[in-house]
């Protein structure tokens, strides 16, 4: 079972490489480091529009949007790191990345 796991793990990382133009490594990083504040993030927004805190829904909405942001870019970083500029890619769909 431990070489399954070790194998797939070792084809996640040649997919990340090759269809994303990313280190592994970082896109894991930037991934599990924006997830906890995202969700925190959800959770103060909607205790604060539950309670009505005018106060901080602008606060909390800033920072969901950052983490979003952020999030977002972490999936979209390889449209601006690909040598042939940017591209359309649906790795769940199995179609190859085109031009734009």
């Amino acid at each position: 079972m431990w070489d399954f796991v070790v194998s797939k793990v070792g084809e996640w990382v040649k997919a990340a490489r090759e269809i994303y133009s990313v280190d592994p490594v970082v896109f894991v990083v930037l991934l599990l480091a924006m997830a906890p504040i995202f969700y925190y993030s959800i959770f103060r927004l909607v205790r604060a529009l539950a309670k009505k805190n005018t106060r901080e829904i602008p606060l909390w909405s800033t920072i969901f949007l950052a983490a979003t942001a952020i999030r977002t870019s972490t999936f979209s970083f390889s449209a601006a790191i690909s040598p042939g500029g940017s591209t359309s890619c649906w790795p769940a769909l199995r179609r190859p990345c085109t031009p734009w």
